[in-house]
């Protein structure tokens, strides 16, 4: 089991990753618009010249690959997920970017809840599931998941109420710290 220290490393370095992805992104976003922004006479870019755009609003950007297809999405709000090329119900409204793999299928994001939970989160996802999330309350809590297919999860949380530490087994917690005091922990789904 790897120590905690690695674990903080491991998130720094995620959010760092994170944070290079979204410019990424926004420069990306800016290249494209400024080759599509119209110019008096012909649209045919000059080479070796480069345009500023002071100011550039989109509900919707899509970054499509060679053969079309959506593999990144900048939105406000994101359209409902795409697993195995059907659309499905998030369960929320979000914003922010979505992540696709080469077959369409919703890969991860970073997202800010449009409802009154006002949480972020960064996600790297399987197929159909969850595999990594890292999120943030909008005052005084954060947490972070690990789990497989198997339902086999490591669930680690701070809020103001404390911080815990949840191992899960094939669905069924087999180790809670705290220990609770009453009641077990309850199934994963």
């Amino acid at each position: 089991m790897s120590h905690p220290a690695d674990l903080e490393e491991r998130l720094k370095g995620l959010a760092r990753d994170n944070r290079r992805l979204t410019v990424a992104l926004c420069a990306l976003a800016a290249f494209w618009l400024v080759g599509a922004a119209p110019r008096g006479g012909a649209a045919v870019p000059t080479p070796g010249r480069t345009e500023v755009i002071d100011h550039i609003v989109v509900r919707k950007l899509t970054v499509v690959d060679q053969n079309g297809r959506e593999r990144v999405v900048l939105a406000a709000p994101l359209p409902e997920p795409r697993l195995i090329g059907m659309r499905s119900k998030r369960g929320e409204t979000v914003s922010g970017v979505l992540l696709f793999d080469s077959n369409g299928n919703e890969r991860g994001g970073y997202v800010t809840d449009d409802g009154p939970s006002g949480s972020v989160s960064l996600t790297l996802d399987e197929v159909g599931r969850m595999a990594v999330s890292l999120w943030a309350g909008e005052r005084g809590s954060a947490g972070l998941r690990l789990g497989n297919q198997d339902g086999d999860v490591v669930d680690l949380n701070a809020s103001p109420a404390g911080a815990s530490l949840t191992l899960y087994n094939k669905g069924k917690a087999s180790a809670v710290l705290p220990a609770p005091e009453a009641a077990a922990a309850p199934e994963v789904r």
